[in-house]
């Protein structure tokens, strides 16, 4: 959605079992997890969530983690609006 200053977000969210409060700035550590190795049931080696945050960063934005209302996570994206542009319907030309 586009929010009222211009920028741009984007959420993203699961109903997985969700990453505790104070596990969710090691997702943002290169090869941090939200979980322990020993009780997690997912792979990875824990680099996608800090290059996306810092993609995010050069380009005047944020990215957020937090739990869902109801369990899981939810990731939301923010880029901001100096970085975004906005598509104008087509005219038709007749």
């Amino acid at each position: 959605r586009i929010e009222a200053d211009g920028a741009l977000s984007i959420s993203v969210s699961d109903n997985g079992p969700g990453i505790e409060e104070s596990r969710i700035e090691d997702c943002f550590a290169m090869f941090g997890q939200g979980h322990d190795a020993l009780t997690r049931s997912v792979g990875g080696l824990g680099l996608g969530l800090p290059l996306a945050h810092r993609i995010a960063e050069l380009h005047g934005g944020t990215l957020a983690i937090s739990r869902g209302p109801t369990g899981g996570t939810v990731a939301t994206l923010r880029i901001a609006a100096s970085r975004t542009i906005l598509q104008q319907p087509m005219k038709s030309v007749a």
